[in-house]
């Protein structure tokens, strides 16, 4: 059985502690100096003067941070990068932190760790002797292209966790899809917006960025309002989604021009009137 260590003897044995890794630590300083002072012909005494100011330092440096007062007060948990902060307010009930749910996902899934290789990709893409410019461009593309494909996968994974989440509650159909629904699409067309002026720069024509911007957009918004619906329906959507987006990419590739009509058919079709839940 351990027995218990006065405070005083705790504070002795640090201190031998401490007091034994900063002479080893000097110690390995000493070493390296003089090995590189003599692997470069310096004189001695030279040496021996700054391995004594090096001691001194490292000492003087551990006795004052061993008397400086520390701040004792820590914080419970770390801040999330993606959360927002809460404000020093009274709470009021709204929806506001579900609306930003999917975009603080898909910034999420863009972290270093994460988007590390796509950023390597996108630097490989880059032709042999392109100038600085076009280099940019295509940076910009990978990266505004990746995340517009993360809001299209975070809106679904969001709806599905937010509808087992307010399982429990009451709320409208209407009042959960434009939660989760209205932010992810400003995003998506903000995004959109700017990676078709990306587009136009590199030499596209503006009036087939424009419809396939506008073609990517209603098929985003068809892809998120299943994924919505189904979701607050307890029903699986990734079969429905992945049907939907077939039946329009081939009218498409079949007649120019039909595509779109289409996804806001469905878009329109999956807007009607749901059963809310008691």
């Amino acid at each position: 059985m351990a027995t218990p260590i006065s405070p005083r003897a705790f504070s002795i044995l640090s201190a031998l502690r401490i007091a034994v890794d900063l002479v080893l630590l000097v110690a390995a300083l000493t070493a390296a100096l003089l090995a590189f002072g003599l692997t470069n012909d310096l004189p001695v005494q030279i040496l021996w003067t700054a391995a004594g100011g090096v001691a001194l330092g490292v000492f003087a440096g551990a006795a004052i941070g061993s008397i400086w007062p520390l701040k004792r007060e820590a914080k419970r948990s770390e801040e999330s990068r993606f959360v927002r902060k809460a404000r020093a307010r009274a709470m009021k009930p709204s929806l506001a932190g579900l609306s930003h749910w999917p975009i603080a996902k898909a910034i999420a899934w863009h972290r270093p760790e994460h988007s590390r290789v796509l950023f390597i990709l996108a630097a490989l893409s880059v032709p042999m002797g392109a100038s600085a410019l076009l280099g940019i461009a295509i940076l910009a593309v990978w990266t505004l292209a990746s995340y517009l494909l993360a809001i299209v996968r975070a809106v679904p994974v969001v709806a599905r966790e937010a509808s087992v989440w307010l399982r429990p509650t009451a709320l409208p159909f209407g009042s959960f899809a434009r939660s989760i629904g209205i932010r992810a699409l400003l995003h998506q067309a903000c995004g959109t917006a700017l990676l078709g002026s990306v587009f136009v720069l590199l030499g596209a024509h503006v009036g087939d960025v424009f419809y396939f911007s506008s073609l990517w957009l209603g098929i985003t918004a068809m892809i998120g309002i299943i994924a919505i619906r189904q979701s607050y329906l307890s029903l699986p959507s990734f079969g429905r989604m992945l049907f939907s987006v077939l039946v329009v990419l081939i009218t498409e590739s079949r007649v120019r021009g039909f595509g779109l009509p289409l996804a806001v058919v469905v878009t329109g079709f999956h807007l009607r009137s749901v059963r809310e839940r008691t």
